[in-house]
C-alpha cells in the first residue's frame, strides 16, 4: 500500500491542485494554463504520469473494497455492489431494469443477476408495470428498506472526510473536477467498447 507521503504529495491540497491542473490542460491543451500549472503539461514532461499513477491507486482501493461485505442495520453482511443497488432501488422506488442500469453505470444485462441474489436475501421485490406486462419495476421490502437507510447512515458518518472537503472547494473547483470525473468515465466507455 503507497501512503501519499511516498508519493511527495503533502496534502489534500497538493492532490486538488493536481487535479484541477491536469482538468485545466485537459480543456486548454497547454494554452493560457496559468504558469504554476505548466509543469504538468505532457509535452514539459512526464508528471502527468504521477496523477494517473495516483488515481490508479486510488481506484484499486476502491475496487479492493467491493469485495469487503459489511453490515447495513440487518442481520447480514451485504456487498458493495449489493448495497448500492439496494440504495439505487431506495433513492428510485419502482425504477424498472434499464434505468437502474444507467444509473448504477453497469450493463442491463448485469441487473437481474443481483436482483435474483437480493429477492433470495429478502431485501428487494419485483413488480409488473400494469401497462406494459414485460416492463418489470422494483422496490425495497421491509429488510431492504432498513438496509437501505442503515447505508445512509453509514454514509453519512463515514463521508465526514469528504463533504469537509467539499465544503472548502470552490465552486469553480468543482466544476473542474466534475467535469475531469466526467472525461475519465467517458474514457473509460471507450477504453470498455474497444
Amino acid at each position: 500500500m503507497v501512503n501519499i507521503i511516498d508519493l511527495n504529495i503533502e496534502n489534500n491540497d497538493d492532490i486538488e491542485s493536481r487535479v484541477v491542473a491536469m482538468a485545466r490542460i485537459s480543456n486548454t491543451k497547454g494554452r493560457g494554463i496559468p504558469h504554476q500549472y505548466r509543469m504538468h503539461s505532457i509535452k514539459k514532461d512526464n508528471s502527468y504520469m504521477e496523477l494517473g499513477d495516483l488515481f490508479y491507486q486510488v481506484l484499486s482501493k476502491f475496487i479492493a473494497s467491493e469485495g469487503v461485505p459489511k453490515y447495513f442495520g440487518i442481520n447480514q453482511k451485504l456487498y458493495p455492489s449489493e448495497i448500492h443497488m439496494i440504495y439505487a432501488i431506495g433513492k428510485h422506488p419502482g425504477i424498472n431494469v434499464t434505468d437502474l442500469a444507467k444509473f448504477l453505470g453497469i450493463t442491463k444485462g448485469a441487473v437481474p443477476k443481483m436482483i435474483k441474489k437480493l429477492k433470495s436475501k429478502g431485501l428487494v421485490e419485483s413488480f409488473e408495470d400494469d401497462g406494459n406486462r414485460k416492463e418489470v419495476h422494483l422496490g425495497l421490502t421491509a429488510d431492504g428498506k432498513k438496509a437501505h437507510k442503515g447505508y445512509l447512515q453509514y454514509h453519512a458518518t463515514r463521508n465526514g472526510f469528504l463533504k469537509r472537503y467539499y465544503d472548502r472547494l470552490t465552486k469553480d473547483k468543482v466544476t473542474v473536477i466534475t467535469k475531469m470525473l466526467k472525461e475519465l468515465g467517458s474514457y473509460a466507455d471507450m477504453i470498455l467498447e474497444e
